[in-house]
């Protein structure tokens, strides 16, 4: 039954899913500049698709997955690939445009092109011309014909920092139908956790390896902090015995929050704000506010901010791209932005750079925020490495009782660490399933 189910899934989404869907996409693209860009890159040259190329005989390819910024997931697994074995190629698609720049310059990505529309003849093509040995996908946007393609082919096949909840639209109705067929193809599933797990074994996949095997992720921040960029090193040179308090891809919502706690703290604690769009008109209304709340704006780019800092209730705003990271390494304290808005951005960089963190309410979006939040601080009574603030007098008090401990920055950095090194595993079981192949 299970065989005549999925045979009936891929006929209907062949003749049917698959041609109402690209319909949507057109219509869609008419009005929308990204979906439009997504369109125009799969449009053939010269008689020829983007994602058809003559290439000689060449060692191991193996191919990659993303839909978009699920590429920060892949990168340490493609380190590891090419640390482990230098000759093998490494193409990687993707299906939004709005990371393609980000791919193509990574270092150990030796192709890039737009995902084949999914259909067995463009997917085909795809793959008689990089002739990959395995499809590895990056944490979702794993679409039924490319999986059974994939699979037709014997190609070696991983769905890796993988996530699923009970809640998802993907385990309701026919949608859970289509969940099931697609991911049927595949070799094996890694999970974030025990609960993702869980989900997708009651999926009652079958031949299907479902596993916990950690996130990516918690490598990639790690490494990234590991080769920090060059940053202004003289504006913080004058901050001895006053804390950073990073706050970072904030949005006004957020910060109407943050600058009232950094009113109530007081001049000990030193607040750097790093807006998630800094635009010129952004960054002069961030001035204002901190002004009537009796703060002092000092933006990033001046050159004289250094002596700026110095002053009491002095606040840093950084007018510049880019160096989040390295400034989350000179802080004590991190908030990360969007938790007062819709969702919060990622919790791992700044954990990993051993600040203890601060998300507003909307933060279950996060997994690594919810699991963070559930480990206590040694010696810290209830308060943990991500705390959840609901208000400004709430934030205000958790930073005036937090400054204090001793410094958290090893045992936060420790406890990140332990959760690393899936992606060695990721590595390890497609390494070992290809020796198997060939032997």
């Amino acid at each position: 039954m299970t065989g005549l189910s999925e045979r009936l899934f891929f006929f209907i989404y062949r003749f049917l899913g698959w041609p109402l869907l690209r319909g949507v996409f057109v219509i869609f693209g008419q009005f929308n500049v990204k979906i439009r860009k997504g369109l125009e890159l799969r449009e053939s040259v010269d008689g020829r698709a983007p994602w058809i190329k003559s290439l000689p005989p060449s060692p191991p390819t193996l191919w990659i997955h993303c839909a978009s910024g699920e590429f920060e997931y892949a990168k340490p697994v493609i380190d590891r690939l090419k640390s482990r074995v230098p000759e093998t190629k490494i193409v990687v698609t993707y299906f939004s445009p709005t990371y393609a720049d980000n791919i193509r310059k990574y270092k150990g990505v030796d192709w890039v092109v737009p995902l084949p529309w999914d259909t067995p003849r463009h997917l085909n093509e795809f793959m008689d011309s990089y002739r990959p040995m395995a499809l590895l996908i990056a944490r979702t946007d794993v679409w039924p014909e490319m999986a059974r393609q994939a699979r037709k082919r014997g190609l070696v096949s991983i769905l890796f920092s993988a996530t699923l909840t009970n809640d998802s639209s993907r385990t309701k109705g026919p949608a859970r139908w289509a969940t099931r067929a697609t991911l049927n193809q595949l070799g094996s599933v890694f999970c974030v956790g025990v609960e993702d797990a869980a989900v997708f074994k009651s999926l009652n996949l079958t031949d299907v390896l479902i596993e916990t095997k950690g996130d990516t992720r918690f490598d990639q921040a790690i490494a990234r902090l590991q080769t920090p960029k060059t940053i202004r090193e003289d504006i913080f040179s004058g901050l001895s015995g006053r804390d950073i308090f990073v706050c970072g891809s904030t949005w006004p919502e957020d910060e109407k929050v943050l600058i009232e706690a950094l009113r109530l703290v007081g001049p000990k604690i030193v607040g750097c704000i790093v807006p998630h769009e800094p635009t010129p008109l952004h960054l002069k209304e961030l001035e204002v506010q901190l002004l009537a709340a009796r703060l002092k704006p000092v933006r990033y780019s001046d050159p004289q901010a250094a002596e700026k800092l110095e002053s009491e209730n002095a606040c840093l705003i950084v007018d510049q791209v880019g160096i989040l990271a390295e400034l989350y390494l000179r802080g004590r304290w991190a908030f990360v932005g969007g938790s007062f808005r819709k969702t919060v951005h990622s919790v791992m960089e700044p954990l990993a750079a051993g600040c203890v963190t601060f998300v507003g309410p909307l933060h279950t979006n996060n997994r690594e925020a919810l699991l963070f939040k559930t480990l206590k601080i040694r010696g810290g009574g209830s308060d943990s490495y991500v705390s959840v603030v609901r208000s400004s007098a709430e934030l205000s008090d958790a930073l005036t009782r937090l400054s204090a401990l001793s410094d958290l920055k090893l045992e936060i950095k420790d406890c990140v660490r332990a959760q690393a090194g899936s992606s060695d595993r990721v590595v390890d079981w497609v390494l070992k399933r290809l020796q198997a192949d060939v032997s």
